[in-house]
Order: structure tokens, then C-alpha cells, then sequence
């Protein structure tokens, strides 16, 4: 029998590299901003709008899992195992370094995101990556974990779209179809998962809408159209449409910026029009190939964006025990400087996790993609 042909790796782009970078420093400037408070309107609205990175991640993401999909496929003999043991092995060693530390940490006592606390249910929930389907386990347990729920559901997704959404014609119809799945699973399937809260949980109904896949799937379509778009175009990217693209995400993120509501989240369709303002934003890096966009230290800050995720959560922790109310003096300058701080402390743990958990993980889940494919020839 022949022996299987060794699966090509993706081609590394440093421009997702870069998407994920620009997409961490939005998350961290927006909990420096929550800690610091600052006094200024439009202060306020931009560090609000940071949480956006989050939107920028699910589109890189999608942007990325399909480009490995292209070159890893056609030489894999069971594509689908491989995909879902090389997605288990990069996310589960960080996850699980955070969900223990953060239960050991906090506990399991009554928090915002579940008022009436936790128990070992929720814990074990987490731990299987089903929290983001009820809304006191999705974002309670490892803080920011809806985001993950969020992404390991679109992994269940992604053997059906990487066989159904073929060509970017079919990239547009998914978007189309996300647009109207959304308001759908909201008005039906969202409910049925929802307690009957009083008025002063009603927060957690409100927000399950816009962390769950369903409100995030036009984001995550957005990333797939992408990827069409982008390799359409790989090997003559064109100056001036990147600069088109630039100047049209400058200019939609722009009429976005004052539309992140103050108390509740943004609406699916604000989402979706984030999300397009993002496939903007990457078309525009993919066609100027520009260094000041692409640039060493905002692609560093995208390679250990994954750590740095929960890693800046826990730092959040300890500055908010030194210092409840902020850095103790006021002025314009309060949360750049706390935010550079978070920055360089998390930064620092977090290029060590990578080093130590995160990469090690990556390499035994090839490992064992690599036994899988030796049993199948």
C-alpha cells in the first residue's frame, strides 16, 4: 500500500498574524479603560469599541481555518478527525490552564455573569466547551470565555462549510443566510435555553443573544468571504485597492464608532456591519503588504494573542487588588499609561504560556495527526 502524502502546512501570512494583533490590543485597551474609567466621551467610546477585537479575531480566524483547510485537505486521508484534533490540541492546553486558574482564583462564588454562583455543572460544562449554550456558564467561569464558545461552535460547523461554501459567490450566500439565521435562533432556539430571569438579571438573556454562535456567525462568514477574496488575489495584490479598502474601513468603522450602545450589545446587524468593516480592513493588509501595518511588534502581539486573552484577565485581578478604584492620580494620561502596563506585564506571562503550553500543544496535536494518517495507509 502507498504510504499517504505528507499535508502540506498553510503558508503563514503575517498579515493575520497582524489582524489578531490589532484585535488583542483593542480587547486590552477596553478592560484598561473599564479599570481606569476615564472621564472624556470620546475616551469612553474608544476603549468601549476595543471589545470590537473580538469580531476582528472570529474573522482572522475563519480567514485562517479556511486557507489551512486549502492546503492540508487534499493530502489528509481523514481530513475531519485531523481538523478537530489539531483545533482540540491548539485551543484545550491554554483553556484549561485558565479555567483552573481562574476557579482557584475566584472561585465559584456569585458573579456578574452568574449571579447565583456556580457549581461543579458549570465547571464541567466549560471544561467540555458546551458553556455557550446557557447564559450563566458562557461567559462566567474563565472570563472572555464566550469568545471561545463562540469559536469551538463554529469548529462544529466547518467540515459542512468547507464542503458547502466553495467559491465566494457561496461565501455571499452564507452571509445572507447568517443575516436571517440569527433574528431566527434568537426568537426560538434562545428562549428554550433561557431561564425565566427577573428585571434585574435580564442582562444575561440579552447579552446570550449576541455571544452565542448565532450572533456571531455573520462575523465568522464575513472571515470565510475573506478568504475567497484574498485568494483571488494572492499573487497580484494591487496598491490601489488596498488603499480603496483602507480608506473604506477607516470609513465604516468610523460611522460605527458612536453606534456601541452604552449598556446593552451591539444588534446583529451593527455585528455583521463590524465584521464587514473587518474583511475590509484585512483586504486592505493583504493588498499594500504595508511594514507600518504589518509590522514586528503587532504581529508578536498576534502570535501570543491567545495567551495574552486570558492571561491579561488574571493581571486585571491583581492591579484591581493594588489598586480598586484605578492608579491612584488623575488626568488625560491615566488610562494610556494603564493600559501600557497591562500590556507589558500580560505580554511578558503571556510570551511564556505560549513558549510553554501553547506550542507544545500545537506540536502533539500534529504528532497525532501524523500517527492518524500512518494507521489510514
Amino acid at each position: 500500500m502507498t504510504a499517504a502524502p505528507t499535508p502540506a502546512a498553510p503558508p503563514h501570512l503575517a498579515a493575520i498574524d497582524a489582524m489578531r494583533g490589532y484585535a488583542i490590543l483593542g480587547v486590552v485597551l477596553t478592560h484598561a479603560g473599564q479599570w481606569t474609567k476615564p472621564t472624556s466621551e470620546w475616551a469612553v467610546q474608544l476603549c468601549r469599541n476595543g471589545a470590537l477585537g473580538v469580531q476582528l479575531f472570529f474573522v482572522a480566524s475563519a480567514f485562517a481555518l479556511f486557507l489551512s483547510n486549502e492546503t492540508r485537505r487534499p493530502a489528509e486521508r481523514r481530513p475531519v478527525a485531523d481538523f478537530f484534533v489539531r483545533r482540540f490540541f491548539r485551543v484545550a492546553p491554554m483553556f484549561y490552564v485558565g479555567l483552573v486558574g481562574f476557579v482557584l482564583l475566584v472561585g465559584l462564588g456569585p458573579r456578574f455573569w452568574a449571579p447565583r454562583g456556580l457549581d461543579s455543572a458549570h465547571v464541567m460544562l466549560t471544561a467540555l466547551f458546551l458553556h455557550g449554550w446557557h447564559p450563566e456558564t458562557i461567559n462566567s467561569v474563565v472570563p472572555g470565555g464566550w469568545s471561545i464558545a463562540a469559536e469551538t461552535s463554529f469548529y462544529l460547523l466547518l467540515p459542512l462549510l468547507f464542503k458547502f461554501v466553495p467559491t465566494r459567490a457561496w461565501a455571499l450566500r452564507l452571509l445572507v443566510i447568517t443575516l436571517v439565521l440569527g433574528p431566527l435562533m434568537n426568537a426560538w432556539l434562545a428562549p428554550l435555553l433561557t431561564p425565566n430571569y427577573p428585571a434585574r438579571f435580564a442582562y444575561l438573556a440579552e447579552n446570550f443573544k449576541f455571544f452565542w454562535i448565532f450572533g456571531e456567525l455573520p462575523v465568522f462568514a464575513c472571515g470565510i468571504l475573506l478568504y475567497y477574496l484574498q485568494r483571488e488575489s494572492r499573487d497580484r495584490p494591487d496598491r490601489r485597492i488596498g488603499w480603496a479598502c483602507l480608506a473604506a474601513f477607516l470609513l465604516s468603522a468610523g460611522a460605527l464608532f458612536w453606534q456601541m450602545p452604552p449598556v446593552l450589545p451591539p444588534s446583529l446587524f451593527v455585528t455583521a456591519a463590524y465584521g464587514t468593516a473587518f474583511l475590509l480592513f484585512g483586504l486592505a493588509l493583504h493588498h499594500l503588504r504595508s511594514p507600518l501595518l504589518v509590522n514586528p511588534l503587532v504581529v508578536f502581539f498576534g502570535k501570543i494573542s491567545y495567551s495574552l486573552y486570558f492571561v491579561h484577565f488574571a493581571v486585571m485581578q491583581f492591579f484591581y487588588l493594588q489598586w480598586h478604584d484605578g492608579l491612584p492620580f488623575d488626568g488625560p494620561l491615566v488610562t494610556p499609561l494603564a493600559f501600557l502596563m497591562l500590556l507589558i506585564v500580560a505580554g511578558a506571562i503571556s510570551w511564556a504560556t505560549w513558549q510553554a503550553i501553547e506550542l507544545p500543544g500545537i506540536a502533539l496535536g500534529r504528532r497525532l495527526v501524523a500517527r492518524l494518517e500512518a494507521r489510514v495507509s
